[in-house]
Order: C-alpha cells, then structure tokens, then sequence
C-alpha cells in the first residue's frame, strides 16, 4: 500500500505479539536490550514500561517485569527484586504512584543506592556530570573497549 508507515505497524504487532505472550504466561522481562547503542539505561527503563503497559500489562505487571521477574531470571531473587529483610536496598522514591500512571516512574524524588541516599538535587548534579561526559572522547573510547570486552554483548552480537 503506497504510503503505509511499514516500520509504525511493524512496531504495533510487536506490541501485539508481547501483550499476547503476557496474558499466554510468559515472563516478560524490562532492560535485555541495553546494550543497544541507542537505548540510555535508565531513561530507557522508563520509555520500555510504558511501552510495556501499551501492549497490555498493567503497571503492576510492567514493574515487576523490571524488579522481581528480571531477578529471578538472573537468579538474584534471594538479594534483589523485592523490598525485605536481608536484600540489597536499591529503591527509588517517586512523587507519584506509578500503579496508576506508569508515567509516574519519572517523578523521581531520591534514590536509596548502595547504602547511600541521593536527593533530587544530587540526582540531577550526576546526570549533568554524566551530560558533561558524554561528548568526552576518551570516555567513549572507554565505553566501547568495555563493551567489546564484554561476553554478554558478545553473546548478543554473534546470535
């Protein structure tokens, strides 16, 4: 069909066929493709669990795509996934509830990591740092070496 946006409904039944495999049972995990050079960690995170909800899930069903399913899959349920008791305490604290508008998962107010606490103010000074960095060319250098290091991305490259 002469104009049809070929890539637009190619990317609809992708979002199809992942809704269907959800309400099928199969276990939909968020972030296996960080590694592509055009998903930013992080931000991406957030872009894919809407994408998630668009293709069906709830926001309860997308978070734990990239929470407790992701660990188990991985193995690491005993120390990540899941807020209790013994487990590594990486959390994010939110000005809203994503259970209601998985957009939510932007309002960022801090972020307990590694023992640490990050406040808002904190948060964006890393991500002006990481800004900065960015256009570094031997910072990119580096990135590219580890990568190529790298047996996962190896992995991921030779299938």
């Amino acid at each position: 069909h002469s104009g049809q946006n070929i890539d637009a409904a190619m990317y609809a039944l992708a979002l199809d066929h992942v809704g269907q495999a959800h309400a099928a049972g199969a276990t939909i995990l968020t972030g296996t493709d960080n590694f592509d050079p055009y998903i930013y960690p992080g931000f991406g995170v957030h872009a894919e669990l809407e994408e998630l909800v668009r293709a069906g899930l709830s926001p309860a069903a997308a978070i734990r795509s990239a929470t407790l399913d992701a660990a188990r899959f991985a193995g690491l349920e005993d120390a990540f996934g899941s807020v209790s008791v013994g487990k590594v305490a990486d959390v994010l604290l939110l000005d809203a509830t994503p259970l209601e508008d998985i957009r939510n998962t932007t309002q960022i107010r801090g972020l307990f990591f590694n023992g640490r606490y990050l406040d808002r103010a904190e948060l964006d000074g890393l991500l002006e740092f990481a800004r900065q960095r960015a256009g570094s060319t031997p910072t990119n250098l580096q990135i590219l070496l580890a990568g190529l290091r790298s047996p996962l991305l190896r992995l991921q490259f030779a299938d």
